[in-house]
Parts: structure tokens; sequence; C-alpha cells
């Protein structure tokens, strides 16, 4: 396979469709290899030309992809709050894009992505994995159960960079709703723990 101005154009199309993600079907579909020797050997090509590059087993980007949305590729089944939702409604001020939390209901380990980035997933019992939207085709918390997962995992002994008592801007929570939320919770120690949150 040569590089040519058309497949150039093709693999840009498709990165940007995907913003900038792609796995290794992904590109098989696209180079249409002979073999699997052939494939490898093409992967070399693009990424000595650097229109592609390794992140982790498996997937590749092209220059300034979207990590949430590699998060996504990776883990289907996640979704992303904590404080990437807090910082995403603007309800704390910035979270570290070298480190992402997001919540999934399996348990994995974490996973160190070459261009620094460290996915540090966070586990939750498959009855709390709810309350999310799909924003640009990534899976992102509310507000209330952003704000819900950060008090759980807090509880559990979470760190974060941030005061959960002083540093949230509570003030745009839809109340009602996020009482709705925590309904579905089981653990009386957590519900006490929120209902005081807001009593002190």
């Amino acid at each position: 396979m040569k590089i040519t101005p058309e497949f150039r154009i093709k693999l840009e199309g498709l990165l940007k469709m995907q913003m900038g993600v792609l796995s290794s079907d992904d590109l098989w579909l696209i180079i249409s290899p002979t073999s699997k020797v052939d494939f490898y050997r093409q992967l070399k090509k693009l990424k000595t030309e650097k229109l592609i590059f390794d992140v982790c087993r498996g997937f590749f980007v092209g220059k300034g992809y979207s990590r949430p949305a590699l998060i996504m590729a990776i883990k289907p089944e996640s979704y992303l709050s904590l404080e990437f939702a807090l910082a995403y409604y603007n309800m704390i001020g910035t979270y570290s894009e070298e480190k992402i939390r997001p919540i999934l209901p399996t348990s994995t380990r974490s996973i160190s992505i070459s261009d620094g980035l460290y996915i540090d997933f966070k586990k939750l019992s498959k009855d709390l994995i709810f309350g999310f939207e799909v924003k640009d085709g990534i899976k992102v918390a509310t507000k209330e159960k952003a704000f819900l997962d950060t008090l759980y995992f807090y509880l559990k002994g979470t760190k974060f960079y941030f005061d959960i008592y002083s540093d949230i801007d509570v003030q745009s929570l839809n109340k009602k709703k996020l009482f709705s939320y925590l309904k579905k919770y089981k653990n009386p120690k957590f519900i006490k723990f929120v209902k005081g949150y807001f009593n002190d």
C-alpha cells in the first residue's frame, strides 16, 4: 500500500469522524491488508509518517485526538464523572488532563497511555451505573450524579485535589433530581452523609 493523497484524505476523514481515535479493526478496514504481516507492515509506515500514533494495545490516535473519546473506545461501558464532569459543568475550576477517572461496572486495571495520560478506572456496582447523558459521543454524568459519585468515592477514601465542602459550586444542582437519585443507593451511611452535607 502506498500512502497516496487519496488514502491520506480517507484516513483524515475517519480520524475526524471518530474524534481522532482508531482501533486496530478500524485500521484493518481502511488499509485492506492481504495478511496480518502486511497489516503490521502498513501500520509501521503510517506511524513512521506520523499519521497515527500508538497509545495502548489495539488503539491508535491522530494529532489532537480527544482523550475522553479514547476512554469511550477502550471501555464503552464506562462513563465520565467525578472531576471531569464537575469541571465540564463549571462546578469546580479545572481538572487535570493528565489523569481521568472514568466509572464502570467491572473491575479493571488502570492504564497508562504513552502520551502521559493516566486512566484510573473506578468500579461502581451495576445498580449505580445510571444518571449519565451522551454529549458529542461521550457519556458524561449529569451534574447531580457527578456530585453523588464524588461524595460516594470520597467516603470510600478517594483523594481529590479540591475540597468537597468549599470548592464545589452546588447552586446549580437540581435537588429534586439529586434526592431522587439518592433513593437508588442502599448504603445508609452514604445517604446520611449526603443529607448531612446540605444540612451542615
